[in-house]
Formats: structure tokens, C-alpha cells, sequence
């Protein structure tokens, strides 16, 4: 990815830019690292794809239910701004840069599963202001069950994540994309680290492992020198201790 064809998308009330003042739009700004100031390289296996990220139409004058109004509200606090429409010479690749990249293995996690990503789609906040991607997942395996609510073994979940593809009225889609955050394949299985809140009825993904035959490969950055990378043997390192059955 060309350091040129990296856009920043920060929040501003009033920017002055070139002469001119934008009110309330996000600016396009060369992006050469993340928020924790470190340099971010290419990775050597799994290359950034617009593929993977799901589309949805700017342009759509689709009425959203209170249901999906509450789903959308998660993601409107990352990038309050309203969205314009970017110059058609550009590559079309927006960064959110002010999300905390995880750990590679969370324990914080309330749900781990391994399981088949099925369908995915693109929303558009309330207003507008930002992007999300929602994901269809059939849970093959439960690694740690959810406290509060029971999964079980062939059901689907869903789950979603910040960033997806927008295509505007001018034909130019445009990836958003956390820092160092990619979506997971439709079609392929991964292992997933998902998170729950109030805020909505969905998982979100924290991050995840997609299974390549007998490896793992992360779907983010991150430190991938505290992970195995065989299979079997990083199932074995995610699994929680078990709880010694009290002797009578």
C-alpha cells in the first residue's frame, strides 16, 4: 500500500484546509503510521484485500428499523463526521487511526469459537457518519462458552467490526479500514475472539485466526511471536484451564 494512497479520517469541527474552510468533512491526510507511532509494514501472507470488506450503497434511501438503529449506534462514537465525497483520483482507502489494536490472544474475550464466516454486510451508521461490517458466522466449535448466553455447536451467530466499503454516487468505492484491523474471509473458517455489550445484540469481533489447512494466520496486526502457528498446537494454547471437579 502507497503511503499516498492512505487517508487519515479524523473529526474536526471547523479545518482550515488549503484556504478554505471544510465544515464538519473528513480530510484526506498522508498516513505513514499508526496511533502507537509504529511503523506499520505489508504483511507477507495476508495482503490487504477490498474483497473481504463488505459494500454498501452511500446513495441507499433504505429506512433502518429501531433494531438496526440500536446495532448501527456502536460504531457512531469512532469517527463523528459526515462523510463527503473524496476526489476520484484517489485509491479509495480510508484509515481509522485511533483504535487500540489488541492483543494477540484476548483474554478478555466473552465468546471463543472456531466457525465458517457464511455472509457479510456493510451498514452505514445513523446519519451516515461512519461504516461497519456485519458478519453471519456458523459455530463449529465453542473454545469458551459466553457466561451469559449459552452457544451451541451448528448455530449461527452474528458478529460485526468497524470499517467496510462505501460506493459513492459517483461510482468510487472507498475501503475504511481500523489500523492494523482486517475482516474475516467469507467462505473460509476462523477462529474468533468476540466481545459483547449493551449496545447491541451482536458480537463484536475483538480479532481473529484464519485456518489454513494445518496453520493459523491472524487477521490483524498483531504479535504473532506469542502464537503457534500450527493448528492443533495454537487450539491447544487458546483453550482455557479447566476447573478441577471438587473430591467429595
Amino acid at each position: 500500500m502507497k503511503p499516498s494512497n492512505v487517508m487519515r479520517i479524523r473529526s474536526f469541527g471547523l479545518l482550515a484546509l488549503g484556504g478554505f474552510v471544510v465544515m464538519g468533512l473528513w480530510v484526506p491526510q498522508i498516513q505513514t503510521q499508526n496511533s502507537q507511532n509504529v511503523p506499520i509494514k505489508p504483511s507477507p501472507t495476508r495482503e490487504h484485500d477490498p474483497a473481504r470488506f463488505p459494500l454498501v450503497e452511500f446513495t441507499s434511501d433504505k429506512k433502518d428499523d429501531e433494531s438496526r438503529k440500536q446495532i448501527n449506534s456502536r460504531y457512531e462514537q469512532y469517527v463523528p463526521f459526515t462523510i463527503g465525497i473524496p476526489h476520484p483520483d484517489t485509491s479509495g482507502h480510508g484509515v481509522y487511526d485511533h483504535v487500540k489494536r489488541p492483543d494477540a490472544i484476548p483474554t478478555d474475550a466473552d465468546l471463543v469459537i472456531m466457525g465458517q464466516i457464511l455472509s457479510g454486510s456493510a451498514h452505514l451508521t445513523n446519519g451516515k457518519r461512519s461504516i461497519y461490517s456485519e458478519f453471519v458466522i456458523r459455530v463449529d466449535e465453542v473454545i469458551k462458552q459466553d457466561q451469559a448466553k449459552e452457544i451451541v455447536v451448528a448455530e449461527n451467530i452474528i458478529a460485526d467490526r468497524l470499517g467496510g466499503r462505501i460506493r459513492f454516487k459517483n461510482g468510487q468505492e472507498v475501503t475504511y479500514q481500523a489500523m492494523g484491523f482486517d475482516m474475516p474471509a467469507i467462505g473460509k473458517q476462523h477462529v474468533l475472539f468476540l466481545a459483547r455489550d449493551n449496545k447491541s445484540p451482536n458480537y463484536k469481533i475483538i480479532t481473529g485466526y484464519e485456518l489454513i489447512g494445518d496453520e493459523v494466520q491472524p487477521i490483524d496486526r498483531v504479535d504473532t511471536a506469542k502464537i503457534h502457528k500450527d493448528k492443533s498446537a495454537f487450539l491447544k494454547q487458546i483453550k482455557p484451564p479447566t476447573t478441577p471437579t471438587p473430591q467429595l
